[in-house]
């Protein structure tokens, strides 16, 4: 997946993508920010309010051999904010950097 003039010193590091899902396989930011954060070594956390979109977003990381899990939650929740960092520190017990990354977007 990477070599070491690659990690761009994010290797080992811990990422929290809140909005890190995208429809089908189409790629938003967030997604984007996973997949290139994952690339680099880094071990994500996928949210989004779509559990099975932040599913899909983890199945395309683990497929290039990056380290992803998914979680479901909503980050205008404060209590869901709360469970998706909680939800990192417990699966990888760090949390580096932080991408809220929520949106909807629309053509005119």
């Amino acid at each position: 997946m990477q070599g070491p003039e690659d990690d761009a010193g994010l290797a080992g590091k811990v990422a929290l993508i809140s909005g890190g899902g995208a429809a089908g396989d189409g790629i938003g930011n967030g997604r984007a920010a996973a997949i290139l954060l994952a690339r680099a070594g880094a071990k994500v956390l996928v949210a989004d309010r779509d559990l099975k979109l932040a599913e899909r977003t983890v199945e395309m990381i683990t497929a290039e051999g990056g380290t992803a899990a998914a979680h479901g939650g909503d980050v205008t929740s404060e209590a869901d904010c709360k469970t998706l960092v909680e939800a990192t520190l417990d699966r990888w017990g760090r949390l580096d950097f932080l991408d809220n990354n929520v949106g909807i977007g629309s053509r005119g």
